[in-house]
Order: C-alpha cells, then structure tokens, then sequence
C-alpha cells in the first residue's frame, strides 16, 4: 500500500515538473532594429543639448545593436565630423548611404565630400538624393550641389542649380543668399576688370560656403 501511495506521490510530482516547465514562457529578445533606432533618437536629443559624451555612448550602443543601421550610422557620421574626426565620419557615412532611401544621409554625405575637396562624388551624391522620391525636402541636394559648385568656382552651373533649387523652396534664406551673394560678387567684379582679365576673375573667385547640420 504505501509503495503505490510513494508512486503515486512521484509519478504526481513529474507532472507537475513538467506542466512548469512546459507552461514557462521566454522572454522575447529585443528587436535589434528598434534597439538602434531608439539609441539613435535618444543619441540626437543629447548632441541638441551638447552633451556628445552621452551621445556617443547612445551611438555606440545603437551600432551595437544592429552594425548596418541607416540612421544610426548617418548620426554616428555627424558626430565624428562635428568632434574632427573626419575619417569615422567616412566610415559611417559609407554604411548609411547603403540604404538607398536615405536621403538625408546621401545629401549630408554629399556636403562632407565636397567639404573634402572630392566635387565629383560630391555631386553624384546629390544627385542620388534628389532620385529618391520620398524626400520631402528635394531642394536640400539641389542647394548642395550649387553650393559646392561656387565652392569649386564653376559659376555659371551653381547658379542654375541655386535657380533651381530656389523654384522649389522660394522661401530659403540659404539658397537666397548664396545666390545673391555670388551674383553680387561677379557684377561687382566684373565691373573693375577690363575684358581680358575675366578669365582670371573665374578662377579667383570663392564662394560664401554655410554649412547646416540636419540631425532628424
């Protein structure tokens, strides 16, 4: 009698071990993606208020999270530039622009490139970003390209790009003024110089270059 009672007990025992066991739920594991991007928007609110330390760590913690992520490495890239550190803003740069919907970090690469000296992958930078059809801001690219033209002299071409840009945001106190300020400067010039020494002028004149940073 007690031995069927003791096996009874046990046999009751298992099943109630493997009714547990069987009846324990894991926990998911965090989604990589919204780790890196939550990292990256709380990364962007720390560098608005210039604590950057904080920043990088968020950045860090985001790449760690997903090493391909768009955003994260597009932030990532402006922080490198604002801190001098120009060949990881490079790097993170090159990983951004992998997504092809990326915009902003096309255009926001394309203004590094040309802020290094390099107009011609500059240039087919902006016009990467201007292809991408969900940019809500075209005229962003299309500034940059004239902007990077007076940078590197060719007057004639910023103007039709800063003409086009201005038709689409006529409003752009940045496009206005690089325009205003280019045109100026030539009549200007223009006006002191006899004939032959236009040529000169063309190749002695630089461009009013303001640099904006777009975080979001």
């Amino acid at each position: 009698m007690n031995n069927f009672l003791t096996v009874g007990v046990l046999s009751l025992s298992i099943l109630l071990v493997q009714s547990c066991v069987s009846n324990k739920v894991e926990k998911p594991k965090p989604d990589p993606k919204k780790v890196a991007l939550i990292n990256t928007q709380l990364a962007v609110k720390y560098m608005a208020w210039g604590n950057d330390i904080e920043a990088e760590a968020k950045l860090r913690q985001a790449i760690a999270a997903d090493p391909t992520h768009s955003e994260a490495n597009r932030v990532f890239a402006l922080l490198h530039q604002k801190l001098g550190r120009n060949g990881e803003a490079n790097d993170a740069f090159l990983v951004a622009v992998q997504s092809p919907e990326n915009a902003v970090a096309l255009y926001q690469y394309g203004r590094f490139k040309c802020g290094q000296g390099d107009e011609s992958a500059a240039q087919l930078l902006f016009r990467q970003s201007q292809a991408v059809p969900t940019f809500k801001q075209p005229w962003l690219p299309i500034a940059g390209a004239g902007e990077c033209a007076l940078k590197n002299n060719k007057m004639q071409q910023a103007e039709q790009f800063l003409r086009q840009a201005l038709k689409l945001n006529p409003n752009d106190n940045d496009i206005l003024n690089n325009l205003t300020y280019s045109q100026n400067m030539l009549i200007d010039k223009i006006d002191q110089l006899p004939s032959n020494q236009l040529s000169d002028f063309i190749n002695y004149i630089s461009m009013f270059f303001s640099i904006k940073q777009w975080l979001i």
